[in-house]
């Protein structure tokens, strides 16, 4: 199995397990980790200039990461809280709407006890980069980072549409290509980073807590804090939807219009084949104007290592499928914090003035 993130975890707790040698039970050697002493949260907020609801929100990375960059806890309770003045819309789950605050579900392993109706759920938690539903839950299959899909975007969008809630995953090309079998089964690809929601930014400082721990295990949960200052409401340029023609064989080409203003760092363009569920991704785009990007033609699912390039290369876009292709545009290094390339604890996330605007496009949709 190749690594695309070891999902290493620090233990907080006694590993209870044996095994038998000579019809006696040994216990294992275990070693307790002091997890503030050996991880780093990070968040960094800015606005969301959200192309398919028109409306400018609020944006939201966090890093949650090891000294070796690997994700912290794979099971994580996280909340948002904003400075004064920021409401979440009524359009949330019930225990956010209306508060200054954005959260998740603490783990319940009682089917009597329901869960609080919050943002993230129960399955969301903050994990090597972004707010994602990877936590593991008390049903359901397994699940870790890359599996199940990251979140569709925005949050509070009021739309069940797919045309509106987009999720941005990073893939092939972009990406070293893991859809020969070779990667954990449903590996959708590797989260961009962002959170989006359709709330309205205000000014000051918003507050990340993450509780990690407690439940059944033999160690008190631990909490971990993080904080970052949005000073400027000024949003990024609205970005328009690409221009692709496809060549027939399963990839093309096309454009993306990325508004002319220099806080934009950097452009990448996603692709989801709404048939077989496998998404692409191209960049990252320097710069601004009117920008190149392609999809080749063989990044289609196969069998065994290498198989992209060989006979048993299949199309990237199969024929007849209904597909779509949008665009992000950063005002800081979003793709090089991204793993599996960025092992840094505390990668950079943040422009120069501290902050983590994006602008999104609408979508490009078509039948190939």
């Amino acid at each position: 199995m190749k690594k695309f993130d070891r999902l290493s975890i620090a233990l907080v707790g006694a590993l209870l397990a044996g095994c038998a040698s000579n019809g006696n039970a040994i216990t294992p050697d275990v070693s307790k980790v002091n997890l503030q002493n050996t991880t780093a949260l990070q968040i960094a907020v800015g606005t969301a200039n959200i192309g398919t609801t028109g409306t400018i929100g609020l944006n939201v990375v966090a890093t949650f990461r090891q000294q070796n960059g690997d994700t912290a806890a794979l099971v994580n309770t996280p909340t948002i809280t904003g400075p004064s003045g920021f409401v979440v819309p009524a359009t949330a789950p019930s225990t956010d709407a209306g508060t200054g605050h954005i959260s998740a579900a603490a783990q319940n392993a009682n089917p009597n006890i329901p869960n609080p109706a919050t943002t993230f759920g129960q399955s969301g938690g903050v994990y090597s980069y972004g707010l994602d539903p990877f936590n593991l839950t008390t049903s359901g299959a397994p699940r870790y980072p890359g599996n199940p899909g990251v979140y569709a975007l925005p949050f509070y969008s009021g739309s069940t549409s797919t045309a509106v809630n987009l999720r941005y995953v990073g893939g092939p090309p972009a990406y070293a290509f893991f859809n020969d079998g070779t990667y954990p089964p449903f590996f959708a690809g590797y989260s961009q980073g962002f959170t989006t929601f359709n709330a309205a930014p205000v000014t000051g400082a918003y507050a990340l807590s993450v509780s990690v721990g407690g439940g059944n295990s033999n160690t008190p949960a631990q909490t971990f804090s993080a904080s970052a200052n949005l000073t400027d409401l000024a949003p990024l340029p609205a970005l328009p939807a690409p221009a692709f023609v496809a060549d027939g064989a399963g990839g093309g080409s096309g454009t993306i219009a990325v508004p002319a203003d220099p806080r934009i760092v950097e452009t990448m363009v996603y692709f989801v084949d709404r048939v077989t569920g496998l998404y692409f991704a191209a960049g990252p785009l320097q710069g601004t104007g009117t920008l190149s990007f392609s999809l080749p033609d063989s990044l289609g699912a196969c069998a065994g290592s290498g198989c992209q390039t060989g006979s048993k290369a299949t199309p990237s876009i199969g024929t007849g499928d209904a597909y779509r292709v949008y665009a992000a545009s950063y005002d800081y290094p979003a793709f090089e914090a991204s793993p599996p390339a960025s092992k840094l604890e505390k990668p950079i996330i943040a422009a120069s003035n501290g902050q983590a605007d994006v602008t999104t496009s609408a979508p490009f949709s078509s039948t190939y």
